[in-house]
């Protein structure tokens, strides 16, 4: 899908070259690729308030999920005990996090529908957030399972919500860890994971609402047991942005060149017809300063060369 066409036919024949190249350089950015990022606010993102010695079960800036009403807390956890904050033991302890922020993280229960969930802001002290349209949004986060002999499989998700109108959180978009000791291995480090939204169009139901992020237990009845670590929240509104094609004849080839983004990864494709395309080269990964590729070209053919771009975990 292209968001703009850039479109510049050369007239010029260079030296050597019998009948005019005629060429068009079309740079097509896909729609679902973000380049530009806005830090967003995530009260109390690394769960540092408040300061505790050992573990609290307040956590300013989130909310725990309801109690679901299956759930029975007669002779075993309360519901407000499934979720809470912990420091971190000190250096060279065998329980010592390596990777955390801070001095301190949540736990979560493997259980099914605990969670925390909690608005984002645009800045410190300010009014929530709004889902805008034309922007997507990120979601960084970092977990690591496996505490308690939790099992295999288990899953956590976590992501951005919306609440309707009777103000039920709703999924805007989401992502799924499953524990393995693969993954979580040494269980002392916890992994980073990301998740990016699509770009929202203007009739999408979440434009307009308050920007939500929410980490939850889906394990199932079964498997249950167990907790996850989570720690350093944090949420980016992404723009997307139009490099600018320039393009230069030289010795029978045709240099592309544009202003690269940090972080964004390019690929150049070539087509005769602007149905099928071809991956020219390997893909360059961008650096924030201006770069460029060199493409062999015909004499007397028209050709067309896109530049989709994708973001780079």
């Amino acid at each position: 899908m292209m968001t703009k066409d850039q479109r510049v036919k050369s007239g010029s024949c260079p030296k050597g070259v019998r009948a005019p190249i005629q060429l068009w350089v079309v740079a097509a950015v896909l729609a679902q690729v973000q380049a530009a990022s806005e830090p967003l606010v995530v009260p109390n993102g690394s769960f540092e308030l408040p300061s505790t010695p050992f573990v609290s079960l307040v956590i300013n800036g989130w909310q725990r999920t309801p109690k679901p009403a299956w759930y029975v807390e007669d002779g075993g956890f309360q519901w407000n005990q499934l979720t809470g904050i912990f420091v971190n033991t000190a250096a060279g302890a065998a329980d010592h996090l390596e990777s955390l922020d801070g001095r301190q993280a949540a736990w979560l229960f493997a259980v099914p529908e605990a969670g925390l969930f909690q608005q984002i802001l645009n800045a410190p002290g300010t009014s929530p957030a709004v889902y805008e349209s034309g922007r997507s949004y990120r979601i960084t986060f970092d977990a690591v399972g496996g505490g308690g002999n939790m099992l295999e499989g288990v899953t956590l998700q976590a992501g951005f919500i919306r609440w309707d109108a009777g103000s039920n959180r709703v999924w805007v978009a989401s992502t799924v860890v499953t524990n393995s000791p693969a993954l979580f291995d040494p269980r002392t480090y916890l992994r980073t994971f990301s998740l990016t939204t699509p770009l929202l169009a203007p009739e999408d139901p979440a434009v307009g609402t308050v920007i939500g992020v929410q980490v939850v237990s889906t394990v199932s009845a079964a498997a249950q047991g167990g907790y996850w670590d989570v720690d350093h929240v944090r949420v980016e509104a992404l723009t997307p942005t139009q490099p600018e094609l320039t393009h230069v004849l030289e010795a029978g080839q045709l240099r592309l060149g544009w202003r690269s983004e940090t972080g964004v990864r390019y690929r150049v494709r070539r087509s005769g017809d602007l149905r099928g395309w071809t991956v020219v080269g390997e893909p360059v990964l961008g650096t924030g300063e201006a770069v460029s590729v060199r493409v062999p070209v015909g004499a007397g053919v028209d050709e067309f060369f896109s530049l989709t771009t994708e973001t780079v975990e």
